[in-house]
């Protein structure tokens, strides 16, 4: 009998250990090689969702004249999260020039990323910009790749 109680105790213990290995977010060490292949490191938040951002500097953009500062929008960005499953998810927001559009969706559906929108965020800025969104499943560094072409899109 104590034997049975003993080796049910330890497969209680076995199996809440696995649960809560499994609850626990990535931690930063897993995401390396996704930061390497975008070249930037990012940050990841305690829910375990890294976020990259690439701020377009580039871009010199005015309203009603003035310099509209590149914290203000003027940033692309990719947000990676483990699934259940073990797929990541990645959702995006790419700030471009129109003539840019063509491109970066070309190189977000070459790597099965979906465009979920494309509109404005401000009105009446010089030169016009557009903000692209995306969506898409899959192993992580193939979805780093994808993000990487498209973002390398910009700024040509």
């Amino acid at each position: 009998m104590r034997k049975r109680l003993f080796l049910a105790a330890c497969l209680c213990c076995a199996c809440l250990a696995a649960l809560a290995a499994a609850a626990t977010p990535p931690g930063e060490a897993s995401w390396e090689r996704v930061a390497e292949i975008l070249g930037k490191k990012g940050d990841l938040s305690a829910d375990g969702v890294y976020k990259v951002t690439f701020p377009r500097t580039d871009l010199k953009v005015t309203m009603g004249g003035e310099p509209v500062p590149v914290g203000m929008g003027l940033a692309s960005w990719a947000a990676f999260v483990k699934m259940p499953d073990g797929r990541t998810m990645v959702m995006g927001d790419t700030v471009m020039l129109g003539s840019e559009v063509n491109h970066v969706i070309d190189a977000l559906r070459a790597g099965g990323i979906e465009v979920v929108a494309l509109h404005n965020h401000m009105i009446g800025e010089k030169p016009p910009i557009l903000f692209m969104h995306y969506q898409g499943m899959g192993e992580a560094e193939s979805l780093a790749r994808t993000v990487r072409k498209a973002i390398d899109q910009l700024g040509k």
